[in-house]
């Protein structure tokens, strides 16, 4: 697979910003499930207040994220960390790189177990 972009999974504050920094050097896709945040970024260049960079376009696609970028920065709160692996799962490949960027801490315990 030849990479065309970077791939950054959540466009909230945090992963708009991480977007922003790695489209300084190179291509970005930002995924986001939110229909007018996407048309939002690549229509008017801009998210949550922030200008953008030309390099990022955003993206819904669970099969165009995962096809069009080897490295994936998961930027999301880890209260939606499991669901969103096991939604991307059957999308990677061992090709894959996944640098986290996940916030915070998952406290889901099996019931009967606390801290």
């Amino acid at each position: 697979m030849s990479a065309k972009y970077v791939g950054v999974i959540g466009a909230g504050s945090f992963g708009t910003v991480v977007a922003n920094l790695l489209a300084v050097n190179t291509k970005v896709k930002l995924y986001t499930r939110n229909a007018d945040k996407l048309k939002d970024i690549n229509t008017n260049r801009a998210n949550i207040g922030y200008q953008l960079h030309d390099n990022i376009e955003a993206c819904n696609s669970l099969e165009e994220i995962t096809g069009e970028c080897e490295t994936l920065f998961p930027i999301i709160p880890s209260s939606g960390f499991r669901k969103m692996m096991k939604e991307f799962s059957p999308h990677l490949h061992p090709y894959h790189t996944m640098i986290h960027g996940t916030k915070g801490l998952d406290v889901t315990l099996p019931e009967g177990m606390t801290i």
